[in-house]
């Protein structure tokens, strides 16, 4: 059978031809998703190929786009390799060369060099396409997400011993995973680290310790990224910590209206007294939808770390008409577990023309006079 000249191109499936394709390197072009390129080394496998080269748009692999990313970290199934090649004139001129050769075969011209890997910090990581971003559209005054963490193409076991591959019927004990099945046991591991050191401290202690010694992106913003990418050896050792209690989830619940039904289903209680406010949570992050007018927190922190120890407060502005501060400026530590509060004040100049969906960012870092400690808390004023 001859396939047509777009099926052939794209590779498209039962599109190759056994008699043309056994035993050679088949170039396919890419005009979809990362699913159609494992699709094309499906087909060529089929065929009786021996590799394919996936060519794709030059847009398509830009190092700017988190797509790129997830081309280059993909995991073909079949045992044949996959190669993405950003500009396609040096293929072109080695098939010329071939096609002019009157030799049967093509002079091996390929070299495949020592890999080595060549990204900086402004270039990894970065967030997956596929991974969710802010703002949390049902309460836009808590930042999230609160930290990313690996998440594509993880090697895994399967918990079935043997799965069969769903694109080459391959059988595996293991499997690369990508999502949220990936990213929630790598926090949840480090969260059951900082609790074996901390056996006593709440969850909001643990998220607050994977928070504030987070290391922030340099790609993308905090509605992509939070507070940043989890460190592990830091986290044990936050020097601060933004705790909360059950009360103080329950006081939120009131401040987004919840009426005395739903309140007393999800919290086992009837309401007592309710503020007309979201702002009674302690959270380590800080999310404002303020920019038509001026605005406060207020945010409490417990000293987790020397017992005599004096923190300052650093701030970055958000933007050109926006300053943020904090009072007071120092927190003065005299015994371990005291708690002491601070009033971040954001004012908007009068001459910003607030525009929706509009959002800034900035931060917020405490650092003590050591310069061990330094407890980050990102900053995002919004008009959402």
């Amino acid at each position: 059978m001859a396939c047509g000249f777009v099926e052939c191109r794209f590779c498209e499936v039962d599109s190759l031809e056994p008699l043309l394709v056994a035993g050679n390197v088949v170039i396919c072009e890419m005009n979809g998703s990362l699913s159609d390129a494992r699709s094309m080394e499906s087909e060529v496998l089929r065929a009786g190929g021996t590799g394919v080269v996936i060519v794709g748009p030059r847009q398509m692999f830009a190092f700017d786009s988190g797509y790129a990313y997830s081309f280059l970290s993909s995991v073909f199934t079949t045992p044949i390799p996959a190669v993405g090649i950003f500009d396609r004139t040096a293929i072109d001129s080695y098939l010329s060369l071939c096609n002019s050769n009157k030799s049967p075969t093509c002079p091996s011209t390929g070299i495949i060099r020592q890999p080595r890997i060549a990204f900086t910090e402004e270039k990894d990581p970065i967030i997956g396409t596929f991974s969710s971003r802010g703002p949390n559209a049902l309460a836009p005054d808590i930042l999230k997400r609160d930290c990313p963490s690996a998440n594509t193409e993880i090697a895994t076991a399967e918990v079935i011993e043997i799965l069969p591959n769903s694109v080459s019927g391959a059988l595996t004990k293991f499997n690369l995973i990508s999502g949220t099945s990936m990213s929630c046991p790598h926090v949840s591991g480090v969260a059951a680290l900082v609790k074996s050191v901390h056996p006593d401290w709440s969850p909001a202690a643990v998220r607050s310790a994977l928070m504030t010694t987070a290391i922030p992106l340099k790609r993308g913003n905090v509605l992509d990224y939070g507070a940043g990418e989890i460190n592990v050896l830091k986290a044990a050792d936050p020097g601060l910590i933004y705790d909360l209690i059950p009360q103080d989830y329950a006081l939120y619940l009131c401040g987004l209206q919840y009426n005395n039904l739903q309140f007393e289903q999800i919290t086992g209680q009837p309401i007592s007294i309710c503020p007309n406010t979201t702002t009674s949570r302690n959270y380590p992050s800080i999310s404002m939808s303020v920019l038509v007018s001026d605005s406060s927190v207020v945010r409490t922190v417990t000293n987790v770390g020397a017992a005599n120890s004096t923190y300052d407060a650093t701030i970055v502005n958000p933007g050109p008409d926006m300053v943020v501060s904090v009072s007071p400026s120092t927190l003065v530590f005299t015994k371990i577990n005291e708690k002491l509060s601070f009033t971040v004040s954001v004012s908007i100049s009068s001459t910003h023309q607030a525009v929706f969906l509009e959002h800034y960012q900035g931060s917020i870092t405490w650092t003590d006079s050591t310069a061990e400690h330094q407890v980050y808390s990102p900053v995002l004023l919004a008009n959402f």
